[in-house]
């Protein structure tokens, strides 16, 4: 997977430099842990979308959903998707050891994007890629830090 990644930013340095994050969130579908086809129809009306792109070996990854995971109560009104295209085996892994509390929340959902779509349609620099949405679907911050989560907070909470 890493290669892939790289591959892809590669393609992306060469056609024009670094590409801005999807300003709005763009159609997509990914797959739910169950089996479920999950697309941007699916996405609740009337609330904030927060979006981590996370790779299951990335510790930037790990830390940043242990810290959402930590901190899930200024994350309660929004709806959050932790979207890998690791293994569901991996991602059941990974959410196991660092997003318990989150596992366990309605307005949480875990994908898998087995379409590798995910790069491409949100264009995230690196992982883990973090995305919040507004009500009306517009990009407020984008963030590929696990220690600037604080800052998604400020504006959830503003």
């Amino acid at each position: 997977m890493k290669y892939l990644l790289n591959l892809l930013i590669v393609i992306g340095l060469s056609k024009g430099g670094w590409t801005q994050p999807s300003k709005t969130i763009p159609a997509f579908q990914f797959t739910t842990l169950d089996g479920l086809v999950f697309k941007q129809t699916d996405l609740p009306a009337g609330k904030m979308t927060f979006f981590i792109y996370m790779e299951t070996d990335c510790e930037h990854c790990q830390r940043a959903v242990e810290y959402v995971n930590r901190h899930y109560q200024e994350f309660k009104k929004v709806s959050v998707y932790l979207v890998s295209m690791n293994s569901p085996a991996r991602i059941n892994q990974f959410i196991n050891q660092f997003g318990k509390t989150l596992a366990r929340q309605k307005n949480v959902v875990v994908l898998q994007d087995t379409r590798y779509d995910f790069i491409s349609q949100f264009k995230p620099w690196k992982s883990p890629g973090m995305f919040l949405y507004s009500v009306d679907k517009k990009l407020l911050l984008y963030g590929d830090n696990e220690k600037k989560i604080s800052e998604f907070i400020k504006r959830i909470k503003a």
